[in-house]
């Protein structure tokens, strides 16, 4: 876009996502081969999620004007677009992506108990809310539970895969 600082918050999101790539190699080989309860690299994690989820945010709105101003109309770049659309909602609105599109209650569950207890999510609840999982992945990378209410489904996203989508998207190699 002339002028304008798109190039510029591009060129920071991708020295973020540098920075991202090589904390999760750094964090992977912390990784236990067991699971373990030490919390020693917790703080880590917390500031690779930081991290990782102000990527997302960035990369997000990019795309999202990229669409919105007809600047890329491709396949690609609105399925990354969704994809991003279904992580950043819950952490920026605490509901779920497309909610207002659900065709009645849509039925959760905790996920990592024993018991798992089920309960509705309603958009006309107001009480209703979506706090995304999060997890890491044996690569070190930082992933999310997310919902996606047009499909009624749940799905893991990665945010290296996400990240290499992006940078296939637009031919940048890694």
């Amino acid at each position: 876009m002339p002028d304008s600082l798109l190039a510029v918050s591009i060129q920071r999101l991708g020295d973020l996502d540098l920075l991202v790539r090589s904390m999760k190699d750094d964090f992977a080989a912390c990784i236990p081969a067991e699971p373990s309860n030490d919390n020693t690299h917790i703080d880590d994690f917390d500031h690779l999620c930081r991290l990782s989820e102000l990527w997302v945010g960035g990369t997000y709105e990019i795309f999202r004007l990229l669409i919105v101003r007809n600047l890329r109309t491709d396949e690609t770049t609105k399925e990354v677009h969704a994809r991003l659309k279904l992580l950043r909602i819950p952490w920026e609105k605490y509901e779920i992506a497309n909610e207002r599109k659900l065709a009645g209650p849509l039925e959760m569950a905790q996920i990592s108990t024993e018991n798992s207890v089920h309960h509705w999510y309603e958009q006309s609840d107001k009480k209703s809310s979506h706090i995304m999982p999060s997890g890491i992945t044996a690569q070190g990378s930082v992933a999310w539970l997310a919902v996606d209410a047009l499909n009624r489904e749940q799905l893991w996203i990665e945010r290296l895969a996400l990240s290499n989508e992006v940078n296939r998207a637009y031919d940048l190699a890694f």
